[in-house]
């Protein structure tokens, strides 16, 4: 009897030497679990909008790629997008950006988009590419398809060249084509946005790609966008607003007409969201825009004031 109690003890002290360690695995993972639920909630609390003002998130190796790449060929178009490898520095993507435009609490960080829309235009687009040389500060270029072409190549490729960004602004700008009634003619507008991205590759090549367009007369002035937005989501295209203006395109009553009286027509624009950190400007560069080229130095010079960094669309 005693042999086999002896057995017996035994066996018991094993099973609970076991049981013991069973335990000790399952509170370990049971913290190592905690741990992986308290980190997915701190990255959660890091809003969307805020990541997308941190740049895309890449891996060390392809970051360090990336910037090797951006150093050696800085001027050289990146391929898939709007841009040349300077510029990877300073894009956003739209719709990130649209996100923050009326929210002062999405993002911690100043940034201003300078756009211009209806160029090319070959006597107002040089000047302005000029000022923005000068001050040393990039744009985004809204560019309608019918003045793309050989005869405006050579700007093209300065506004890439020089750290620019280019979109979209349709191919005919006429609004009874595009918006018939004041309702999105969707398979017209789809059209045109893909006649524009075909004739900017034979300009820039076919490499070139860009993912941002806006709508003549903007996004909120039209019925139907819904439809029109899933459309052009599919072909890799988002749509982008502003929350801030000039006046160069306004009635000649009301525009302004001189360079302070544009700077504070654009500040008073600011009413639709006062506190935004983040700010589209709507500029032109059509042909009736001298006071434009005139007032740009100002604007600029404004936003440098405030603390703002110039980023440019993608």
């Amino acid at each position: 009897m005693r042999s086999k109690d002896k057995k017996n003890l035994l066996y018991n002290s094993l099973l609970a030497l076991i049981l013991c360690l069973v335990c000790i695995v399952c509170i370990l993972s049971v913290m190592l679990f905690l741990q992986t639920l308290e980190g997915q909630d701190s990255s959660q609390q890091t809003s969307s909008s805020q990541l997308a003002l941190t740049g895309q998130s890449q891996s060390s190796a392809s970051q360090e790629s990336s910037k090797k790449e951006a150093e050696s060929k800085p001027q050289e178009l990146v391929k898939g997008s709007n841009h040349n490898q300077a510029a990877s520095a300073y894009a956003y993507k739209a719709q990130d950006v649209r996100k923050l435009l009326y929210d002062p609490k999405a993002s911690d960080k100043k940034i201003v988009f300078l756009t211009f829309d209806d160029g090319v235009n070959f006597e107002v687009t040089p000047k302005i590419l000029d000022v923005l040389k000068a001050k040393q500060v990039p744009a985004t270029f809204f560019v309608i398809g019918k003045t793309v072409g050989d005869k405006t190549r050579p700007l093209l490729e300065r506004q890439i060249r020089e750290g620019h960004a280019i979109g979209i602004h349709s191919y005919s700008h006429d609004y009874n084509r595009l918006f018939p009634g004041g309702v999105v003619d969707v398979n017209q507008v789809v059209k045109e946005v893909k006649e524009t991205q075909a004739s900017m590759q034979e300009v820039l090549g076919r490499d070139f790609h860009t993912a941002v367009w806006r709508y003549p007369g903007g996004h909120m002035s039209w019925k139907g966008t819904e439809e029109l937005d899933a459309s052009l989501k599919k072909l890799d295209v988002d749509w982008m607003d502003w929350n801030g203006m000039s006046g160069d395109a306004e009635t000649p009553s009301a525009r302004p007409t001189t360079p302070s009286d544009m700077l504070a027509y654009m500040e008073k624009s600011f009413y639709v969201a006062p506190d935004a950190k983040v700010r589209v400007i709507l500029m032109h560069d059509a042909s009736d825009k001298q006071l434009t080229i005139e007032a740009l130095p100002h604007i600029i010079d404004y936003f440098k004031s405030q603390g703002y960094e110039f980023g440019v669309l993608t």
